[in-house]
């Protein structure tokens, strides 16, 4: 009888800068935790020990640390991660580097293609040797287009252009980054379009979740509940969410008693907290810190916001469209994708307290017409965000040949 043939793992190194579970995390947590084992060989290089790091323990996949790793930008400790990108490498033999991040892209690019320059020695053969190591970069998110003074933003496109060239490919998840990475000089055949996407999210019934997020006091609030799930940090547009909240409790009747919550940590909370203290809003807003799994609370509101300056494509409107919330969100990145105005929802522009209020008020004052954009987002999610598709398009680009 002839021998069951040897099937040949692909190796994939997934890298990211920060072990806490936002987005970029998120996507590296579903891919790493879905690619079918029989096929792929998966570690995680790493930054800290926050829950992404423990998350990826508890699906035993393996995971490797990187000394010095930190969001802000430090030469010194640059040149430390480089060098210890380069030992990774070595150490693991990937077929594929699929960097998540900014600040990780340009350093794990340029050790990448390093590594693909220098020697490997007959030791660390393995079957496939003599093909290099394909670097692959996802932005979520363009950090040119962060709110920035003119000069810094220039600098980080120059940055991420360098990225894009260093790296073999470039995923996307929305039009409009995929546009602007696509008129970069000679990066057009680097650029691929893949959607993020979701599924199998489990919600708690609407007065448990109230009752999880603020206890007792949750029975006593029976008016209008707005909820964001959101990292504190300017990027997000918080405080012009809050503005809008302050002025409907000031000038709207009806709004006096709303009540805002607003999932997530980070560091703007001391500036946030100290908003909501000094103009007497304790009542009405709550900042309920980080929750594990924050989308299983989406039912406990009645809408749903989004107020980013920058964004690619969020998950975290994915997860209220599946909670058949209707949405007022800000038209930057890829949300308009999902939010398509006043059919799917409500678009605003960013940093407009006024807008948002307005569209609170739109909703309020319209029950039936709220639900209808729920629903009308939650049969769009599903139809053209899939974690299927994203599962797909991202194997496909990990293939030598795409």
């Amino acid at each position: 009888m002839g021998q069951t043939p040897t099937v040949t793992k692909i190796k994939i190194l997934y890298v990211i800068t920060k072990s806490n579970f936002g987005g970029a995390q998120r996507y590296v947590y579903n891919l790493a935790t879905n690619l079918p084992k029989e096929k792929f060989d998966i570690k995680v290089a790493l930054g800290g020990s926050g829950l992404l790091a423990q998350n990826l323990e508890k699906s035993k996949i393996p995971i490797v640390s990187i000394p010095c790793l930190v969001r802000d930008i430090n030469i010194f400790a640059e040149i430390l991660v480089f060098f210890s990108l380069l030992r990774i490498f070595y150490s693991e033999r990937p077929d594929v580097v699929h960097l998540n991040s900014s600040k990780i892209g340009g350093t794990g690019a340029l050790a990448g293609r390093i590594y693909n320059l220098l020697p490997k020695g007959n030791h660390l053969k393995t079957e496939n040797y003599k093909l290099k190591t394909k670097i692959i970069f996802t932005s979520h998110g363009w950090a040119f287009n962060e709110s920035r003074g003119r000069i810094s933003r220039a600098a980080i496109w120059l940055l991420q252009w360098l990225t894009v060239l260093l790296s073999h490919k470039t995923i996307t998840v929305s039009k409009s980054d995929y546009r602007q990475g696509s008129d970069m000089p000679f990066c057009k055949s680097k650029i691929a379009l893949v959607y993020n996407g979701i599924s199998g999210l489990r919600f708690k019934a609407r007065a448990n979740a109230r009752r999880e997020l603020l206890g007792d006091s949750a029975l006593g609030r029976k008016n209008l509940w707005i909820g964001t799930i959101s990292e504190l940090h300017k990027n997000k547009g918080l405080i012009y969410l809050l503005g809008a909240i302050k002025s409907l409790v000031e000038n709207n009747i009806e709004c006096k008693d709303i009540t805002c919550v607003i999932l997530g940590d980070g560091e703007e909370k001391e500036f946030l907290t100290q908003y909501i203290h000094d103009n007497n809003l304790e009542k009405n807003i709550i900042l309920a810190g980080y929750k594990e799994k924050a989308y299983k609370y989406l039912k406990a509101f009645d809408i749903f916001t989004l107020t980013s300056l920058k964004e690619g494509l969020p998950f975290v409107l994915l997860e209220a469209a599946h909670a058949k919330l209707p949405v007022i969100a800000t038209n930057v990145g890829g949300i308009p994708q999902i939010i398509i105005d006043m059919k799917t929802g409500i678009l605003i522009r960013p940093k407009n307290s006024s807008e948002i209020a307005k569209g609170i008020i739109f909703m309020a004052e319209d029950k039936k017409r709220r639900v209808q954009l729920g629903s009308s987002l939650n049969s769009h999610a599903e139809q053209n965000f899939s974690f299927d598709g994203m599962l797909e398009g991202t194997k496909t680009l990990y293939n030598r040949s795409a």
